[in-house]
């Protein structure tokens, strides 16, 4: 009897969850055509295009897992939807697709589990950061800047929230290094023709444009025949798209150069490894062809010699210093003033100065606006931390650095433990990648004013986590079935019962 009412309640709760996704297939299909009736003019066929396949894969795989085979392909996609009241991108759809597969676990009277650092670091940044709304003059702007601060953080605490196994994190990894593989692909037709931008925006063409003139007229530009057009791929800017392709080169290098695969799928490994190097490499990105030498010599280094150490990491991450700033020096890759020390001095003491004179920014932040009256280029201070500090406040950007920071210690400490080759592997590539990502890269850039950034760099350090780290979540859901055993043999005993 016990066993009929299990199988009913198992055949229950799948026919309400194929109704859910057929529901909500239906409705993102109505809402698309409807968008696309109102609003005739806004180019909506990648958006149509996406819910579309998401309504056919959603009907044919019956699971809630099926929901994050999306988000890859979404943070692989920088598109940004223009509606008459609101503007959102593509990848923000990530953050609902993660907490629906959330709350459709606690729906099945699955177990979930958020550690307490987590909530408290998120609920700290979105505190300390929500005062620089009230001092922005464009209020709409602020609330936006801010929603591109904390959704990725609440796309990152809903991902740890659903406890994947590691061979699902490993297939999202690796459906990411595809379609990023994809993308690259595309930027590398797109660097030889000349066409194929969909993506790019209109505003974003001049300044393309007026990058392209200094790298054609260099040394390495001539050298690499550059045209009128550097590769965006699926996204609207080149130094955007570099930044993205990095972390999946690193682990397409991993992957790559696993031992223990067969031939054939080292060969599409490698194929991909070059294929987004070459793309990475027509972007003249300088800091994201920096932070990929810097994430990949650790890699090298810890797949000759069998094991890894903290001396050995900064001893190779020194090396990598080394040779960036004798580059630097020789002025090879100084196509522009900003990549000059001297350049990047000068912005540097920008907002040294402009927080001098208002030293309140610490405090608030919402400064922004004035740093552009003290530096000459109008543009945002490409250094992350300074961008955080002048925008969110001091607070807020410690904050934001120690749960990075947090993370990757974590995973630094799986890595030593680990036992799986693979996992191990992929963990180093993850934790090479992601620090250098944002203590290199984004030393360069403001980095975490463009949410698509921020929302794969929380997806890569969430697949970090559970990859390396999903044995103390295996450890707590078998303590959590272990106590409800025990409960459930302690009242069945007072009420004198055999238990089930």
């Amino acid at each position: 009897m016990i066993s009929l009412n299990r199988d009913f309640l198992r055949t229950k709760q799948a026919l309400v969850r194929r109704t859910l996704a057929l529901t909500v297939s239906i409705v993102a299909m109505a809402l698309t055509l409807s968008v696309a009736i109102a609003v005739p003019t806004n180019p909506l066929l990648p958006l149509s295009a996406i819910i579309t396949g998401m309504v056919i894969l959603i009907l044919l795989i019956h699971s809630s897992f099926a929901f994050l085979y999306f988000v890859p392909l979404l943070l692989s996609l920088e598109y940004r939807v223009e509606l008459n009241f609101i503007s959102f991108a593509l990848g923000e759809i990530s953050a609902v697709l993660v907490w629906l597969v959330a709350l459709l676990q606690i729906w099945n009277n699955r177990k979930v589990y958020l550690s307490r650092s987590e909530v408290i670091l998120v609920l700290f940044i979105a505190t300390a950061a929500l005062p620089s709304v009230g001092l922005e003059s464009d209020t709409r702007h602020a609330l936006s800047v801010y929603r591109d601060l904390i959704l990725p953080l609440v796309f990152f605490a809903g991902f740890l929230l659903i406890r994947l196994n590691r061979q699902q994190v490993i297939k999202l990894l690796k459906i990411f290094v595809l379609a990023a593989t994809a993308s690259a692909i595309l930027g590398i037709i797109q660097f030889k023709t000349g066409h194929y931008l969909w993506t790019m925006r209109f505003e974003d063409v001049w300044w393309q444009n007026f990058k392209t003139d200094f790298i054609r007229s260099s040394m390495i530009g001539q050298l690499l025949n550059v045209k009128d057009t550097l590769p965006v791929g699926l996204y609207a800017t080149t130094n955007n798209f570099a930044s993205y392709l990095v972390i999946p080169a690193v682990c397409a290098f991993a992957l790559a150069t696993f031992p223990l695969r067969s031939r054939s799928e080292k060969l599409v490994w490698r194929m991909c490894s070059v294929t987004l190097f070459v793309a990475l490499l027509f972007t003249f990105s300088r800091g994201s062809l920096f932070t990929f030498l810097v994430a990949c010599l650790p890699l090298v280094w810890f797949q000759s010699r069998k094991y890894v150490s903290l001396a050995s990491m900064f001893f190779v991450i020194g090396i990598s210093v080394l040779i960036i700033a004798a580059i630097l020096v020789t002025g090879i890759l100084s196509w522009d003033q900003l990549g000059t020390l001297q350049g990047r001095a000068m912005m540097l003491q920008a907002g040294v100065e402009l927080i001098k004179d208002h030293p309140e920014a610490l405090l608030t932040g919402g400064f922004t606006e004035e740093y552009r009256t003290y530096y000459y280029q109008p543009q945002l201070a490409h250094n992350v931390a300074l961008y955080a500090i002048l925008q969110f406040g001091l607070l807020a950007t410690l904050g934001w650095l120690f749960l990075v920071w947090h993370n990757l210690r974590i995973m630094w400490s799986g890595i030593k433990s680990e036992n799986d080759i693979e996992s191990k592997l992929l963990g180093m590539a993850l934790l090479s990648g992601l620090f250098a990502t944002v203590f290199l890269y984004a030393q360069t850039t403001s980095f975490i004013d463009n949410v698509q950034s921020s929302m794969w760099l929380f997806f890569w350090i969430g697949v970090g986590r559970v990859l390396i780290h999903h044995k103390k979540f295996r450890v707590f859901q078998e303590n959590s079935c272990r106590t409800q055993r025990n409960l459930l043999a302690f009242r069945t005993g007072i009420r004198g019962e055999e238990p089930t």
